[in-house]
């Protein structure tokens, strides 16, 4: 098993992969190849957790633009709040509104349920069954070590990231887990590696200290790439507009 990733000191994170997160919500932000991918990689991630680590605990963090409409109507009352300390106070969701933009995903009743109000969970995660917070959550069960997946790398993940590692935790983002966009989402984890705070992990680097067999996964993610339709290189783009413009020359020119 890795070093300093014990299942009894480690949770996983799951960050805003609802449905205002999906496919459709995020056509023109991230590659569907891109999401999809990293929601198959959590559902491999806790799928097999549970089965080696029954304890581990999984955190299912949803962002409010799933919010009931007491919560919108709070915001539209209080927007200058939106970011402050008020933010405690904001009536909260229940675990099923959370839960039904999951969809795609299995929990267990004993899975946290959380929402948040920041782009930092650490900030305004909190559970809907008890009003813990994320970080009273987290020091409650001993955890050191804080597995971050989701959307996205250049947002609430990187911001999410950091916020763990200021509240006392050890955070390491799956890499195959979060989605972005390609070039911000190199970009992004760059630069959360650069801050010397974040460790950024390969599943098939991760998952194999733990006895779990990534084989499956990797072929999933295989599949998913070849089964979504490409856009057009940039190149033949370019020569498909130059040929339309400049028909070709007749044999006698």
């Amino acid at each position: 098993m890795r070093a300093g990733l014990e299942p009894g000191a480690t949770a996983l994170l799951i960050i805003d992969m609802n449905d205002e997160y999906t496919l459709e919500g995020y056509k023109d932000t991230t590659p569907a190849n891109n999401y999809l991918k990293a929601a198959a990689t959590i559902r491999f991630l806790s799928k097999n957790f549970r089965e080696i680590a029954p304890d581990m605990p999984q955190i299912w963090m949803a962002d409010k633009t799933i919010l009931s409409d007491q919560m919108k109507a709070w915001l539209e009352a209080n927007p200058e709040n939106e970011q402050g300390e008020q933010s405690k106070r904001k009536p909260n969701l229940t675990r099923s509104e959370v839960l039904s933009h999951y969809g795609e995903f299995e929990q267990e009743p004993h899975d946290a349920v959380m929402f948040k109000t920041t782009y930092n969970a650490f900030l305004s995660g909190r559970n809907v069954d008890t009003d813990e917070t994320l970080t009273e959550y987290l020091r409650r069960k001993n955890i050191v070590n804080v597995l971050i997946c989701g959307g996205a790398i250049t947002q609430c993940v990187r911001l999410t990231a950091l916020g763990a590692f200021d509240a006392g935790f050890r955070p390491v983002c799956v890499n195959e887990g979060i989605t972005g966009g390609t070039s911000s989402r190199s970009d992004a984890i760059e630069e959360l590696i650069d801050t010397g705070k974040i460790v950024v992990s390969s599943v098939y680097d991760m998952l194999p200290h733990y006895g779990i067999d990534t084989e499956p996964l990797k072929n999933e993610l295989q599949e998913i790439s070849r089964n979504l339709p490409r856009k057009p290189s940039l190149f033949s783009r370019l020569r498909s507009v130059i040929g339309q413009s400049y028909p070709a020359s007749s044999p006698g020119m």
